[in-house]
């Protein structure tokens, strides 16, 4: 049971404890964007880096004669 004296709250404590409710729903909110834009990332590179090898003529005879 938490006790009301001002003297007893840690430092940050302003009493409202829907903050971490509020401070999680932004940081997912953060994670999420942040997430999506590494998936693409990976996405365009996975599908990119082959089609970048195939598709140049130098590149896809180092690549061949590389075993």
């Amino acid at each position: 049971m938490m006790d009301s004296d001002p003297s007893m709250r840690q430092a940050g404590d302003d009493g409202d404890e829907d903050d971490s409710s509020d401070n999680s729903e932004e940081l997912y909110a953060v994670y999420e964007g942040y997430a999506q834009t590494l998936r693409t990332w990976f996405v365009a590179y996975g599908i990119g880096g082959p089609v970048l090898f195939l598709s140049s003529d130098g590149l896809r005879e180092q690549l061949v004669a590389s075993g």
